[in-house]
């Protein structure tokens, strides 16, 4: 009795091995076993298709169910990225998204499983692709990526070549170039890539250094290191900051591009008239050489390269000097529409004023203005001339009075230059100066316009009386 009842008990075993066995034939037994107890869809874990389709099974999961869906279209494109040697989810991603399907691959999700847990939802997608059409996009893209290679390895070459020849930016550009081939290939072959340019541009912009001349003023050398045998680096780009000073009195900041010479050495000559007198200036690399905006670098590796670049600047402290001397005379003549001197030193007070404030010191001539400009020099030259060499000297006229809706607009021509008394010459000139002022009537409009040529007239003196 015994021996029989045990017989069913291993016959239900017998045949629960044999199913087990015969679907093991389909699937493994650990996709089996995994399925069953994570309550999960076997294709997940062994997604199968016909000869001329190729599965992807995607997965993703999130707070909700649109955020894990999202990520499982991600999975889905990753993987074709990886199949074909190409990122492609930028692309197709909004495509797929919308359609669930992606037709330049012929692929369609056709399946999909959402499973709910504690605060996190998992989606599960299956989808199939042609084959056919897929290992045609690998070929060509397999031929691409040859091509791409070769590229990156004459630009390695090219960059080496620029290092033994102190041409380091130009270096740091072939590897920029490389960063960017190194987008079009996928996986871990553009990752490499990638990375090895990266640590050679680091390498490269953790050496430079910008050092001040000791024997010439306002000069310094790009070079590799701090130590004076230290190679200089040639055709580097470098951005010179300063302080500068508007015609309506205001600061700004300007910036000077420059490049090192074939000596690696720069030397500042300053083309800002309207510098501070006194201050200091920074000297460093340009940012835009080394790729601080280039889209294919990695935010990390930006803000690193960035800190890298700034880190080699350096700041000076600088004077400007006065060639023709910080004490002069001032006569502006403001002339009325008929040709009448009037009484107005509109003009001459804000040169007067905004000049004031680079060191200079003006004496006022100008009761002395006469009709004929020579008579005037003959005046100042007999009455000064022990004391004063240097006149800055000019007449300017209404043109125009124009009625406006809601007021006047009055426009002032002229020309105005500086003198040196002793020698009877023109050091410089503005040249024919216009200006224009608007006033809710004629006289505070005049006043503006004349107030106007004033300032342009510091502006474009401005520039031989510093250096």
């Amino acid at each position: 009795m015994t021996g029989r009842f045990m017989c069913k008990p291993l016959a239900i075993l017998a045949l629960l091995l044999f199913i087990m066995l015969v679907l093991a034939g389909c699937s493994s037994l650990e996709s089996i076993i995994r399925s069953n107890l994570e309550d999960t869809p076997i294709w997940v874990f062994e997604p199968r298709a016909a000869r001329d389709n190729i599965p992807f099974v995607g997965t993703g999961s999130g707070a909700d169910e649109i955020t894990a869906r999202v990520r499982s279209y991600g999975s889905i494109l990753t993987q074709i990225s990886e199949y074909l040697g190409k990122d492609i989810a930028n692309t197709y991603i909004a495509e797929l998204s919308r359609s669930d399907a992606i037709g330049d691959y012929n692929l369609r999700i056709t399946r999909e499983f959402v499973k709910e847990g504690e605060g996190e939802v998992t989606v599960h997608l299956y989808a199939i692709a042609d084959r056919a059409i897929l290992e045609s996009n690998r070929s060509e893209l397999l031929i691409e990526i040859e091509k791409t290679k070769e590229e990156v390895s004459l630009l390695n070459a090219s960059a080496s070549q620029a290092l033994r020849e102190n041409r380091d930016v130009s270096a740091v550009q072939d590897y920029l170039s490389i960063i960017s081939l190194s987008a079009s290939i996928a996986g871990v072959q553009g990752e490499e890539i990638y990375q090895e340019a990266v640590d050679n541009i680091f390498s490269i912009a953790q050496k430079i250094a910008i050092v001040r001349n000791s024997d010439l003023a306002h000069t310094f050398s790009v070079q590799r290191g701090t130590r004076a045998i230290a190679p200089k680096i040639k055709g580097a780009p470098l951005l010179i900051s300063i302080k500068a000073r508007d015609v309506m009195n205001r600061d700004y900041s300007d910036t000077i591009p420059v490049v090192s010479d074939e000596d690696g050495l720069v030397r500042f000559i300053n083309t800002n008239s309207s510098m501070l007198q006194r201050g200091t200036y920074t000297v460093s690399l340009d940012p835009m050489a080394f790729g601080i905006r280039e889209t294919a670098l990695r935010p990390a590796d930006q803000q690193y390269l960035d800190a890298l670049v700034h880190a080699s600047s350096i700041t000076v402290s600088y004077q400007r000097s006065y060639p023709l001397g910080q004490s002069m005379m001032i006569a502006l003549g403001e002339y009325s529409v008929r040709g009448a001197l009037l009484p107005s030193r509109n003009a001459e007070r804000v040169v007067d004023e905004y000049l004031s404030g680079y060191g200079f010191s003006f004496r006022s001539v100008h009761d002395s203005i006469q009709e004929d400009d020579e008579d005037f020099f003959e005046t100042i030259t007999r009455e000064y001339r022990d004391t004063e060499d240097i006149v800055l000297y000019g007449k300017a006229g209404v043109v125009a009075f124009t009625q406006l809706e809601h007021g006047v607009s009055v426009q002032v021509a002229g020309e105005s230059g500086i003198y040196r008394l002793s020698t009877q010459t023109l050091l410089a000139s503005t040249g024919m100066v216009n200006s224009i002022g608007r006033g809710a009537d004629e006289e505070s409009a005049l006043e503006e316009a004349f107030q106007m040529y004033g300032r342009v007239t510091s502006s474009l003196l401005k520039r031989f009386l510093l250096k």
